[in-house]
Protein backbone atom coordinates (compact mmCIF):
# COMPACT_ATOMS: atom_id res chain seq x y z
CA UNK A 1 0.00 0.00 0.00
CA UNK A 2 2.59 2.19 0.94
CA UNK A 3 4.53 1.80 -2.45
CA UNK A 4 1.47 2.41 -4.64
CA UNK A 5 0.82 5.71 -2.71
CA UNK A 6 4.13 6.80 -3.35
CA UNK A 7 3.78 5.83 -7.39
CA UNK A 8 0.42 7.96 -7.16
CA UNK A 9 2.49 10.86 -5.78
CA UNK A 10 5.34 10.55 -8.58
CA UNK A 11 2.58 10.24 -11.34
CA UNK A 12 0.49 13.25 -9.91
CA UNK A 13 4.15 15.33 -9.86
CA UNK A 14 4.88 13.92 -13.69
CA UNK A 15 1.11 15.28 -14.40
CA UNK A 16 1.98 18.63 -13.00
CA UNK A 17 5.31 19.16 -14.33
CA UNK A 18 3.74 18.71 -18.39
CA UNK A 19 1.69 21.01 -17.30
CA UNK A 20 3.46 23.64 -16.73
CA UNK A 21 5.39 25.83 -18.86
CA UNK A 22 8.14 28.64 -19.49
CA UNK A 23 6.35 32.25 -19.38
CA UNK A 24 8.21 34.02 -21.90
CA UNK A 25 8.53 38.07 -21.32
CA UNK A 26 9.04 40.27 -23.57
CA UNK A 27 11.29 43.47 -22.81
CA UNK A 28 10.32 47.43 -23.13
CA UNK A 29 9.81 48.62 -26.64
CA UNK A 30 11.18 51.65 -27.48
CA UNK A 31 8.92 51.83 -30.82
CA UNK A 32 6.18 52.56 -27.76
CA UNK A 33 5.53 55.86 -26.37
CA UNK A 34 3.58 53.99 -23.75
CA UNK A 35 5.06 54.48 -19.90
CA UNK A 36 3.69 52.75 -16.41
CA UNK A 37 1.45 54.79 -14.08
CA UNK A 38 1.04 54.06 -10.72
CA UNK A 39 -2.38 54.63 -9.05
CA UNK A 40 -3.43 53.98 -5.60
CA UNK A 41 -6.22 51.43 -5.18
CA UNK A 42 -9.71 53.27 -3.68
CA UNK A 43 -7.56 56.53 -3.65
CA UNK A 44 -5.60 55.22 -1.00
CA UNK A 45 -3.48 51.93 -1.93
CA UNK A 46 -2.67 50.52 1.36
CA UNK A 47 -2.06 53.80 3.57
CA UNK A 48 -3.19 52.77 6.97
CA UNK A 49 -3.83 56.79 7.91
CA UNK A 50 -6.39 57.39 5.07
CA UNK A 51 -9.79 55.60 4.67
CA UNK A 52 -10.80 53.90 0.97
CA UNK A 53 -12.78 56.14 -1.32
CA UNK A 54 -12.50 59.44 1.03
CA UNK A 55 -11.19 63.20 0.05
CA UNK A 56 -7.96 62.68 2.18
CA UNK A 57 -7.01 59.40 0.32
CA UNK A 58 -7.54 60.52 -2.66
CA UNK A 59 -5.93 64.16 -2.03
CA UNK A 60 -2.92 62.00 -0.79
CA UNK A 61 -3.05 59.35 -3.95
CA UNK A 62 -2.97 62.03 -6.21
CA UNK A 63 0.11 64.48 -4.28
CA UNK A 64 2.13 61.07 -4.38
CA UNK A 65 1.70 59.28 -7.30
CA UNK A 66 0.13 59.36 -10.81
CA UNK A 67 -3.29 58.78 -10.67
CA UNK A 68 -6.13 56.87 -8.28
CA UNK A 69 -8.44 54.34 -8.95
CA UNK A 70 -11.92 54.86 -7.32
CA UNK A 71 -15.22 52.89 -7.64
CA UNK A 72 -17.78 55.06 -8.50
CA UNK A 73 -22.02 54.48 -7.86
CA UNK A 74 -24.69 56.14 -8.48
CA UNK A 75 -27.65 55.38 -6.01
CA UNK A 76 -31.51 55.61 -7.09
CA UNK A 77 -32.04 59.17 -6.33
CA UNK A 78 -29.24 59.72 -8.57
CA UNK A 79 -26.82 60.65 -6.40
CA UNK A 80 -22.99 59.91 -6.94
CA UNK A 81 -20.82 57.52 -4.08
CA UNK A 82 -17.50 56.81 -3.88
CA UNK A 83 -17.96 52.95 -2.47
CA UNK A 84 -16.60 49.85 -3.44
CA UNK A 85 -20.01 48.41 -1.85
CA UNK A 86 -22.64 48.47 -4.68
CA UNK A 87 -25.26 46.54 -2.27
CA UNK A 88 -25.51 48.63 0.67
CA UNK A 89 -28.74 48.35 2.59
CA UNK A 90 -31.43 51.23 3.25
Amino acid sequence: MKHHKHFIIFILIIIVSWACEKIYYFGDREDISISTKVLLHRGKGFHPDFHENTLEGAKYGLAHFDGIEVDIAISKDGTVWLSHNNRVKT
